[in-house]
């Protein structure tokens, strides 16, 4: 089963992928690869240039 993940790098998202899981992915020095959750409203798909801060991913255009 494909799933997303966000890449990640110094703490901001700079690529979304569908990745099986299996196959051989290769990162860059100092990216990690992190499974994104399941999408709903309330939690919609980090894409570029989120924040992945303390295991969560932020949007850094939402302000409460």
């Amino acid at each position: 089963m494909h799933k997303i993940y966000a890449v990640i790098a110094n703490g901001l998202v700079t690529n979304t992928i569908v990745w099986n899981g299996k196959d051989d992915f290769n990162l860059n020095e100092g990216e990690e690869l992190v499974e994104v959750p399941s999408q709903s409203a309330e939690f919609p798909t980090p894409s570029i240039g989120w924040i992945f801060l303390n295991g969560e991913f932020v949007d850094p255009g939402y302000h409460e």
